[in-house]
């Protein structure tokens, strides 16, 4: 497979990964976040690399560190080869290795001797009480680069586990934090509820590293029509309804 020559802008992106150990990327799709990760983790000279991924990512992640490094990218998971990465892993063995998101939050890492984490799509770390988070807080690593082309999901509160999890000694106290840096108001269910930044674009401002580049192109959306077929549970409810007329079928 041809190694991928990285474009100036990802070159940009590289070499701020490397200066600064612990990096947010939110680049759009269609920048190359993946190529610039691998690269980074590989330019750095890091011997174990962990990437933290959704399953249906591995396919594009397998490529690029094949491509870039010539290594085989080593899948966690609960195959035979998946324990036998899971174990070489935890012996300090030197190689890439990957874990989807589910897996990850069921181990507590902090035994692990890991040189680069990359987690992609780090939107699924917004909730701060959730079991994803509290797994993620156990990595023990100097290096760690988050991805996702919306790292807070919808909400700018979101943030701040993405931001407790790059600069733990930044970011300690998620109050602390609101009161600083965002608007509140009265909540009865929630004693206090989030309703928007204080100052728009001080909270990105205030980070230590943070990369933010557009797709350098429009893309197009892919529409697809998708039949599914229902299950039978459904299918009895579906024709309870269909029966008293709450379903139209085309002019029926």
């Amino acid at each position: 497979m041809n190694r991928l020559i990285p474009r100036p802008d990802q070159l940009e992106d590289i070499k701020h990964i490397i200066d600064n150990p612990r990096t947010l990327c939110a680049n759009d799709l269609g920048t190359g976040k993946t190529l610039v990760s691998v690269e980074a983790a590989h330019r750095s000279e890091s011997l174990v690399v962990v990437i933290c991924a959704p399953l249906n990512t591995f396919t594009g992640w397998e490529r690029t560190v094949l491509s870039q490094t010539g290594q085989t990218l080593r899948h966690i998971n609960a195959k035979k080869a998946g324990k036998e990465a899971f174990e070489s892993l935890a012996a300090d063995e030197p190689g890439w290795y990957i874990i989807n998101w589910e897996l990850m939050r069921r181990y507590d890492w902090r035994t692990f001797n890991i040189d680069f984490l990359i987690m992609d799509e780090s939107a699924k770390l917004q909730n701060r009480k959730s079991r994803t988070f509290k797994a993620s807080k156990t990595f023990r690593v100097e290096r760690i680069l988050l991805l996702s082309g919306s790292p807070f999901g919808n909400k700018i509160e979101g943030a701040w586990a993405s931001l407790n999890m790059l600069w733990p000694e930044k970011y300690k106290s998620f109050w602390n934090w609101v009161t600083e840096f965002l608007r509140t108001e009265p909540d009865p269910y929630t004693f206090k509820k989030v309703v928007g930044e204080k100052n728009p674009g001080a909270v990105v401002a205030d980070m230590p590293s943070w990369i933010r580049r557009k797709a350098p192109y429009e893309i197009e959306l892919a529409v697809h029509t998708v039949e599914v077929a229902m299950a039978p549970a459904q299918a009895k409810i579906y024709k309870q309804f269909e029966q008293a007329a709450i379903v139209f079928l085309n002019d029926n």
